[in-house]
């Protein structure tokens, strides 16, 4: 299933949060990358129904080009800020989401136990939702977003919390499923676009700023990447942009950005840096 997103525009109050915004999406794993309030969660939030838009459209498309609405079980959605009724064991949380998606009673319990499998929660079944870690509750709303295998999977920040092994288990599930449906990664954290997306949009105050193919994606570098020590640092002037400094050998490495050519051999361009690029580019 696609969707299509054309011309959308939110505000709240005088704050735009989408300006004329089009996107097309299509199967395979996009990442939406953008600092915080730049409108990545105001994008997902009109693309599910939760808000409205001011103005511009979200449509679906299906299989046969038709246009459609999407059933219960169509879209996975785990939000930014994840609501949970504490109280609750894991297994029935799971069965009230999957009432919630019209999943059939026969395939409620099997389809739970993938999902919790796949997340590494299997034996927390009987655990009360509040006796879980802040990674573990994340990974539930991973689960329940996986629950009846909807053709969409819209994450919100979904690595969250999760230590290094989960966030490796979340990339192997997404780069699993991307190869047959839709999926939708808002996050600033540019390490998980990079490993798992086929495409990238940036986003800059609900603007987009760049949409590309990860693997193309550094071609639209305008600026130049240098990674050079303190003392070739010092005879360059002051008209470059420090992107990280690190330890090598003893001697403190800087990588840097300039948008001029200097007499050094340049850095291989990685995302963050288009995205650095991006976040600093005139309006």
């Amino acid at each position: 299933m696609k969707i299509i997103v054309k011309n959308l525009e939110k505000s709240f109050g005088k704050q735009k949060a989408l300006d004329n915004l089009s996107v097309r999406f299509e199967t395979g794993i996009y990442g939406i990358l953008a600092p915080n309030g730049a409108g990545k969660t105001t994008l997902l939030r009109c693309i599910t129904g939760i808000y409205e838009p001011d103005s511009g459209a979200v449509g679906f498309v299906d299989a046969q080009g038709e246009l459609c609405f999407p059933k219960a079980d169509t879209i996975g959605y785990l939000p930014q800020k994840f609501g949970i009724f504490k109280n609750m064991i894991v297994r029935d949380f799971m069965l009230y989401f999957a009432e919630m998606k019209a999943i059939e009673k026969s395939r409620q319990a099997p389809e739970i136990e993938r999902c919790l499998e796949l997340v590494n929660l299997k034996d927390c079944l009987r655990k009360k939702v509040k006796k879980l870690s802040g990674g573990m509750i994340r990974r539930l709303g991973i689960a329940q977003a996986l629950l009846g295998n909807p053709e969409i999977l819209i994450f919100d920040e979904p690595t969250t919390g999760l230590d290094p092994e989960e966030r490796m288990r979340f990339k192997k599930i997404m780069a699993q499923l991307g190869k047959e449906k839709t999926i939708l990664i808002s996050t600033h954290i540019v390490e998980d676009i990079e490993a798992v997306c086929h495409k990238v949009i940036i986003l800059k105050h609900g603007k987009k700023q760049l949409e590309s193919s990860t693997k193309n994606i550094t071609r639209n570098m305008k600026s130049y990447v240098y990674e050079l020590n303190e003392e070739d640092l010092k005879k360059i002037g002051s008209d470059y942009k420090i992107l990280k400094i690190y330890n090598k050998n003893d001697l403190l490495i800087n990588r840097i950005m300039s948008r001029e050519k200097l007499p050094y051999k340049e850095a291989e361009a990685v995302l963050e840096d288009v995205y650095y690029e991006c976040m600093n580019r005139d309006e």
